[in-house]
């Protein structure tokens, strides 16, 4: 039951299928309904006997940005299947994603599901049933995974000068040296292989998707490599998209940069476009003149500047990945050397670990030990009992005022996370049975009591924890209470508060700006409930308001005063 609890919860409200039951529908049946649901999916996995009306489906297809409508192949086939299937599916899924990966069996092998049917909706009209005898079922939960072992062997069919990257059906290859014959020579043997390879296993490379670029920045004549895939040679571009990154040629990434601009503008397209994205959005979210100080723009909002939430981001990034014991961040670190060189060319962009780690180091984070998260302790089939009091659950944050909820309900669940480990460690030791745990962070709770896969390194800790007090005999109850705040901790040891301090001084700096002489620090200044007076309020903090810059908005002279 907690299996399909969890597979109901992670469904989005996609459309349904031909029996037009939605995942809503699903979601707000009783226990005793479920358990009937629960009873199929197992009478489907003992008996093997899969409901016929599960391998239907309905296909829309969708055209593709910047293809011509009038192309089949043009068109994306989204396939709208049972959600009753797809939630059997996603619990299989969850199981059989878990042993490939705690076992490390990623090998071919035969698997999928009989015969499959659909049919073509456009609009409200929809054909005849056709017969799906190629590739995986559309719309199916398990289509990816099944995808991902059967390509997971050809990789194994590269050349050990040529390295490549696979993402689905997304295949990349490279080849680095000094002479395009030989370059040539190796990478039309990789493309050889992988073509049978194809051939043999049911797949096909399309020539007309593949593309081939010559990374160089040599600015004298030289030939781009000639590949073919069977009679029909691979064109060579200057710019090829790959998992939504732009490689130029020169790999200057200056066509995804303008690109990446383009898009937000879009995004944006009620907003005036002035210095940045950014600063627009800032703008017209604060109600702020054009003329405002962009230093003040990012106090009233509280944003902190983009330079700034782009180290933070790679300093999070970082450290996740090194708590992941797999990830293939970590084998990458540069030699003394090699440190050398990048710091007598400043020129040269560091690698991407070499740029967190000098974050870490500014905010004063060195030499740590990164807890590694064993995120497959628990099969998915486990079941995960984990229950809390909490008496204040009918005083929601709709019905408690803004103040009040913020003294009592906001703390750091990571520290109050490791609370109840160590208090765990210390009833571990102790000669009594009978144990209640009080914590005033509902998030911590929240945590234990639904195991996600993006759960925290300290609530694997705790629950394996609790697993061995329960074989021990202990008996354990968690309770929530109200706290208080302000208690800070060491604000060296977090890097999103080394961003803000760093934010700090930088606005401590700005002693001829009008708001910092109101408003010396960066924290949240809190909105008025009317929009009007909050536009009104912000423009006469910041100090640009329509009777001191109207001159300035509609390109007058500046008012002098007649006396």
């Amino acid at each position: 039951m907690t299996e399909l609890t969890k597979a109901l919860l992670q469904a989005h409200n996609t459309s349904p299928g031909l029996d037009r039951i939605t995942y809503t529908m699903l979601r707000h049946l009783n226990p005793d309904s479920l358990t009937n649901i629960l009873y199929l999916f197992n009478r489907v996995w003992k008996e093997h006997y899969y409901p016929s009306s599960w391998r239907e489906a309905i296909v829309i297809p969708i055209l593709k940005p910047g293809k011509v409508a009038t192309d089949p192949l043009s068109y994306r086939p989204i396939a709208l299947t049972s959600c009753f299937c797809k939630t059997f599916e996603r619990m299989v899924n969850t199981r059989l994603v878990y042993v490939l990966e705690k076992e490390n069996l990623i090998s071919s092998l035969q698997s999928g599901f009989p015969v499959r049917y659909f049919n073509v909706r456009i609009g409200q009209s929809s054909s005849h049933k056709f017969i799906q005898d190629q590739g995986v079922s559309q719309g199916s939960v398990l289509s990816v995974t099944l995808f991902n072992i059967h390509m997971s062997n050809i990789l194994h069919q590269l050349p050990p000068s040529v390295r490549g990257m696979l993402y689905v059906d997304d295949l990349q290859v490279s080849c680095q040296g000094s002479d395009m014959r030989l370059i040539e020579r190796q990478l039309q043997t990789t493309v050889t292989r992988l073509v049978k390879w194809c051939d043999q296993n049911g797949h096909t490379i399309s020539p007309f998707k593949s593309n081939c670029v010559h990374f160089c920045r040599k600015r004298n004549l030289h030939p781009d490599p000639s590949i073919h895939i069977g009679h029909i040679q691979i064109p060579v571009v200057s710019a090829v998209r790959f998992l939504g990154v732009i490689f130029d040629c020169k790999l200057t990434f200056l066509p995804h940069v303008l690109y990446l601009r383009k898009r937000c503008e879009r995004s944006l397209n009620i907003l005036k476009r002035l210095d940045t994205i950014h600063h627009s959005a800032l703008r017209i979210c604060s109600g702020a003149f054009r003329t405002s100080p962009v230093t003040s723009l990012y106090v009233v909002c509280h944003q902190p500047p983009l330079e700034l939430r782009r180290r933070q981001l790679c300093a999070n990034y970082f450290i996740r990945a090194m708590s992941v014991p797999s990830h293939p961040l970590k084998p990458f670190a540069l030699a003394i050397g090699l440190n050398r060189l990048y710091e007598a060319r400043s020129f040269h962009i560091k690698p991407f670990s070499e740029r967190a780690k000098s974050v870490l180091n500014d905010a004063h984070i060195n030499n740590i030990n990164i807890q590694e998260n064993n995120i497959l302790a628990f099969p998915p089939w486990h079941i995960h009992i984990f229950n809390y009091h909490n008496p204040f659950s009918g005083y929601d944050k709709a019905g408690t005022a803004d103040v009040i909820y913020q003294q009592l309900f906001f703390f750091s669940s990571h520290a109050e996370l490791t609370a109840i480990l160590i208090a765990l460690q210390h009833i571990l030791i102790s000669n009594h049975r009978h144990f209640c745990v009080y914590t005033d962070s509902m998030s911590a709770l929240d945590a234990l009591h639904f195991l996600t896969e993006r759960r925290h390194p300290t609530v694997i800790e705790i629950l394996l924890l609790l697993q061995k007090l329960e074989r021990k005999g202990f008996d354990i109850i968690f309770s929530s209470v109200p706290g208080y705040v302000g208690i800070l901790g060491d604000l060296t040891t977090s890097a999103k508060n080394y961003i803000y301090r760093v934010w700090q001084e930088t606005w401590d700096q700005q002693v001829l700006n009008k708001l910092h002489n109101i408003h010396p620090s960066t924290f949240h200044w809190a909105a008025l409930p009317v929009r009007r007076d909050d536009v009104r309020l912000t423009r006469h903090r910041i100090g640009h308001t329509r009777f001191t810059h109207r001159h300035l908005l509609l390109g007058e002279n500046a008012p002098e005063c007649p006396s």
